[in-house]
């Protein structure tokens, strides 16, 4: 399915309602990923379609590139198209033409989200959520790390899951750190799958280009924030079993700064003073650890095991 790419006048079009990361979305496009809203709030986000300017010079990964300045963020992405974030109350995409819409729904939910979330002052750190019995913990790490395989397999387990790559971790007043949902969803690898004893004939592709697939939540999606209470990071080594340690001190902080979403954004919008005393907030509020495992995806009930058992000792479960 592709987007229109003929000229269009989109002031008359109904928008669609939703509700996604703690904010409530008004967009010209259908979301079907996310939730929709039917409450009386108006709508903290516009999603548009619309003209993206953009200048000559490039910064960033060579699929496409970004620029920004406080309050700004824009990004162009190779065959899906521009766009512009601004003041954490605006998107606009400017499609590629026969952009695939999948794709351009892709890096709204991802890219676009995340850096109108540095704009609003929330702090998007790059993760699974999963709930306990009145809080949840979110598993983080790099790229392919295990963080929505490992989250998978507490949904398995009859847990319920916040959000998939984007934990937006709010403040309320006596500073204690909250997770609202994002959107009901996983994107998981055909292995991942496999290792959870499915087969990926039984899902749809996130785009004809990724190689992830699309797992809907239905049961296993919590709507309602709650209180983040800890930290894992999953780190691949050369190693034979998984171990789990608790970090302290500078080493919570160091963790958790490298780990937010998107920090070029950040650096670039000058969100920078802001991760720095967000990340400080949260490392006095939460337990954070570091959990090594082999490089392979085989030690998944492992990683669960040592996870349960920490929480569980700490009064989570």
């Amino acid at each position: 399915m592709y987007l229109y790419t003929e000229q269009r006048n989109f002031e008359d079009i109904i928008k669609y309602s939703y509700q996604a990361f703690g904010v409530t979305v008004a967009s010209q496009i259908p979301l079907p990923e996310l939730k929709p809203y039917y409450g009386p709030r108006s709508p903290d986000v516009n999603v548009n379609i619309g003209k993206v300017f953009m200048g000559r010079g490039e910064t960033g990964e060579s699929k496409g590139y970004y620029q920004g300045e406080k309050e700004l963020l824009l990004f162009r992405i190779k065959d899906v198209g521009s766009y512009r974030i601004k003041n954490g109350r605006e998107i606009v995409i400017e499609p590629a033409e026969n952009a695939e819409i999948r794709e351009v729904r892709l890096y709204l939910l991802g890219f676009a989200f995340g850096a109108l979330l540095w704009q609003r002052g929330i702090l998007p750190v790059h993760g699974s959520a999963v709930k306990t019995k009145e809080s949840c913990f979110i598993i983080t790490g790099g790229k392919k790390a295990g963080k929505s395989t490992l989250a998978a397999a507490f949904v398995e387990d009859g847990y319920e899951i916040l959000t998939d790559d984007i934990a937006p971790v709010y403040f309320d007043r006596e500073g204690n750190p909250w997770v609202y949902p994002s959107y009901p969803q996983q994107k998981l690898w055909k292995e991942s799958l496999e290792l959870l004893g499915k087969t990926a004939v039984s899902f749809s592709r996130i785009t004809e280009r990724t190689k992830k697939y699309a797992v809907k939540l239905r049961d296993g999606f919590c709507q309602g924030p709650q209180r983040v209470t800890a930290i894992y990071e999953i780190k691949k080594a050369d190693c034979q079993r998984v171990t789990l340690s608790q970090l302290y001190g500078l080493d919570k902080l160091d963790l958790i700064m490298n780990n937010v979403y998107r920090y070029e954004f950040a650096e670039v919008m000058g969100c920078k003073e802001q991760l720095f005393r967000q990340a400080h907030a949260l490392a006095q509020k939460v337990n954070v650890s570091r959990m090594t495992r082999p490089g392979n995806l085989l030690t998944i009930n492992e990683e669960k095991m040592h996870l349960v058992r920490d929480l569980t000792n700490k009064g989570e479960l």
